[in-house]
């Protein structure tokens, strides 16, 4: 959570301003205060939103709700932060626009911070988890866009973890957004061709800068490798641009939930009184599609509630890789893996009393029954815990690379099948 809120802010995506005002109400206010911050909030609403009629509006608002008394009531900076944002919000509609409060000699967080470098380097630049799944699937969990400056070694040593997989799945479901040279620096990972990925059209000096693939990157690129990009109701600014820019170039499939639905890019702006705005001055634009996802999100091609969408990538990807290899033994170690998922998804749970019938030894092996669970060792190792996965079908905890199968002899059963990860099994028939 305090990675996600800290992205969140890095990136001062809506979803952080409210857990983040709420941990610093501040002093009470009085009038003058907030006059003079919705003064501010005017002028540069009307000097810097990228859509001068929409922040004229928006200006206009702030002013009709001052002068109506609509913020009287408010008793703290946080109340009135927010009471601001939300109505810049019923507006513009634009999820990147808001007011919040930072005491007197704070500002907000900002990646060239030397505390908040710190907490990054302590939350490893967002990269929290990378994993090799079985059937060779690589899995990066990402939870920001750290500024390449910081965090571009730390993404080398990710990619070239996962340089080696089949497939690579990339979790964006707790990615609030942050910095687009990391958006551009591990697409570039994904092409081996320079590849027009985005361009921001800002509205001061009227530009528009385009964002290509890198030409050079430190270790293996994977034109080829399957990518998946998970995705939730949480995945915003950056990170909805990463999903956005893969899909269209139809080197991704997206997997999950809509995305929140934050485009335009933007910079923080005081106000005086320890108010700042954070004011989007840019927008994005898909070359391809000439739109962005601002308002309306990143639709997945594969929609699934987001708790589900890594298995549901995960199973998406096997399928495709044991479709289309033609060696026996790695098809039946991707069939085995595919297995696997659909048995956790099946989420069974033995009848009472059912567990004790396969309790005794096999040979090498044992499994023993306590406290209502079985237990289950090999050649004198440790005891570990059989999950159930369907009739006759257990888990071993902590080893994901082997499943048990007891098989019977009329109603008896007689042994233990051993099935690996590698395609391969064995058998231990039944001695006591």
């Amino acid at each position: 959570m305090r990675l996600r809120l800290l992205a969140l802010a890095l990136a001062l995506a809506a979803l952080a301003l409210a857990p983040l005002l709420a941990a610093q109400p501040g002093p009470p206010l009085d009038a003058r205060t907030k006059r003079d911050a919705a003064a501010a909030l005017q002028r540069e609403l009307r000097d810097r939103y990228v859509f001068p009629d929409v922040g004229e509006k928006a200006a206009a608002r702030i002013a009709e709700r001052l002068g109506a008394g609509a913020y009287d009531a408010a008793q703290t900076p946080v109340e009135f932060a927010q009471l601001l944002t939300d109505d810049l919000r019923a507006v513009a509609h634009d999820k990147h626009l808001g007011v919040d409060f930072h005491p007197p000699g704070g500002a907000p967080p900002s990646f060239g911070d030397p505390d908040i470098a710190a907490q990054l380097r302590l939350d490893n630049f967002g990269f929290t988890k990378v994993e090799h799944l079985g059937g060779n699937v690589g899995y990066l969990k990402l939870d920001m866009f750290a500024d390449p400056s910081m965090a571009g070694d730390t993404a080398a040593a990710a990619m070239r973890f996962l340089s080696n997989s089949d497939a690579v799945i990339v979790d964006l479901r707790d990615n609030g957004g942050g910095k687009p040279d990391m958006v551009v620096l591990l697409s570039s990972y994904f092409f081996d061709r320079p590849t027009h990925l985005n361009d921001i059209y800002h509205r001061a000096g009227n530009t528009t800068r385009q964002f290509w693939t890198l030409p050079v990157v430190e270790g293996k690129r994977m034109p080829d490798v399957p990518l998946y990009i998970l995705t939730s109701a949480r995945t915003f600014s950056a990170a909805e641009g990463f999903s956005d820019h893969l899909q269209a170039l139809h080197r991704a499939t997206i997997v999950g939930e809509v995305t929140g639905g934050g485009a335009n890019p933007g910079e923080s702006v005081p106000l005086g009184g320890g108010f700042y705005a954070f004011i989007p001055n840019g927008r994005a634009i898909n070359p391809i599609t000439n739109s962005n996802w601002e308002g309306v999100g990143v639709k997945p091609d594969l929609a699934v509630p987001a708790d589900a969408a890594l298995d549901a990538a995960y199973e998406r990807a096997l399928t495709a890789l044991a479709a289309k290899t033609t060696d026996a033994r790695r098809k039946g170690a991707l069939d085995w893996a595919i297995e696997g998922l659909r048995l956790k998804a099946s989420h069974y749970t033995p009848p009472a009393g059912a567990l004790a019938q396969y309790a005794g030894a096999y040979g090498p092996r044992s499994v023993t029954l306590k406290d209502g669970a079985l237990w289950y060792a090999r050649d004198g190792a440790p005891k570990r815990r059989l999950i159930p996965l369907a009739p006759d079908v257990f888990a071993i905890e902590g080893i994901d690379r082997v499943r048990l199968r007891f098989e019977r002899e009329g109603a008896a059963v007689a042994k233990i099948v051993g099935s690996y990860d590698n395609g391969t099994t064995d058998e231990s028939r039944r001695s006591g």
